[in-house]
């Protein structure tokens, strides 16, 4: 998922941002199947 998702969406990642990405998309992964919207889940962790 994160090798489609950069070379997909993004193209290239310098290794400044790349624990960022893993970050990203290993919150994605881990709730991918909760009933609440990812949008709603983000703000209460804000």
């Amino acid at each position: 998922m994160l090798k489609r998702g950069i070379s997909g969406v993004y193209h290239a990642v310098s290794d400044k941002y790349l624990q960022s990405y893993l970050n990203r998309y290993s919150f994605q992964y881990d709730h991918r199947e909760d009933k609440t919207p990812m949008f709603t889940t983000m703000l209460k962790r804000v």
